[in-house]
């Protein structure tokens, strides 16, 4: 193993000064060609007439040249043609192997176009509760009444959550029906049902305790989010959303 890295290293030595030296001379023949090219172009259009003609006389050794001319430069033409594309499909094969981005697998967006949408982290840092937007803010934003106006399905199609936020469990929090006199509701659990933890506590009041409705709980911590970005906050994917005063916090008290 210990022999491997030295010849590693001069083999790899060895291609550079390779490249280098077939560049040099690649850059040498065509410079040599084009001054060559400059040089002849009176003659080389004069023998070319000649040719073309019904009729002409062209003498040996200029018609032999004129053949060896176009030889060399045909030959050194497809030549450099060959080499620029290895040295091209080695550069691309490097790349890829490397992990970069090539132009048939990076697509540019034009001026109507937008990148797809990545969903945006929201952090309930008191409750140590996360949440996911999961649509386009542009799509909610102008939503106004959304706990009188929206159904759950909709609210819950934006706002993905809310999920125990603490290391090693990231479980949804459980969810239950109770009864009332009045209707059923879907409350949150106040235990995690993953790590045993007690994530919120209920509000007792007077008249009782203060249920952690589902759809309550989602459509208030949107609300909260209008409110963020009305203040200035640019939702987006770059950086999490800190929630600062949602109305569930009312219900579910820190445990």
């Amino acid at each position: 193993m210990a022999d491997e890295r030295p010849k590693g290293l001069l083999h790899r030595i060895r291609e550079k000064a390779t490249d280098k030296l077939i560049e040099w001379l690649l850059g040498a023949i065509g410079a040599a060609v084009l001054a060559w090219l400059y040089l002849a172009r009176f003659w080389i259009g004069r023998e070319w007439t000649c040719v073309s003609s019904e009729w002409c006389t062209v003498s040996g050794w200029s018609l032999g040249l004129l053949i060896a001319a176009a030889v060399v430069i045909t030959a050194a033409a497809a030549f450099l043609a060959v080499r620029l594309y290895r040295i091209n499909r080695g550069t691309t094969r490097a790349s890829e192997a490397a992990g970069a981005p090539s132009r048939s697998n990076v697509r540019v967006y034009g001026p109507g176009d937008s990148p797809p949408f990545q969903k945006i982290i929201v952090i309930d840092g008191r409750l140590k509760l996360r949440w996911f937007i999961i649509r386009p803010p542009k799509e909610w934003l102008p939503w106004r009444d959304i706990q009188n106006k929206l159904s759950p399905e909709a609210v819950q199609q934006v706002l993905d959550g809310p999920f125990h936020a603490v290391p090693g469990c990231n479980a949804p929090l459980a969810e239950r029906w109770v009864s009332t006199s009045d209707e059923r509701y879907l409350i949150f659990v106040d235990t995690c049902p993953s790590c045993g933890k007690r994530v919120f506590r209920p509000l007792i009041a007077n008249a009782g305790t203060t249920l952690a409705i589902v759809f309550f709980v989602r459509a208030q911590a949107l609300e909260e989010l209008q409110r963020i970005e009305r203040n200035g906050r640019v939702l987006d994917a770059t950086v999490p959303v800190l929630l600062e005063n949602p109305a569930y916090w009312k219900a579910m008290l820190p445990p």
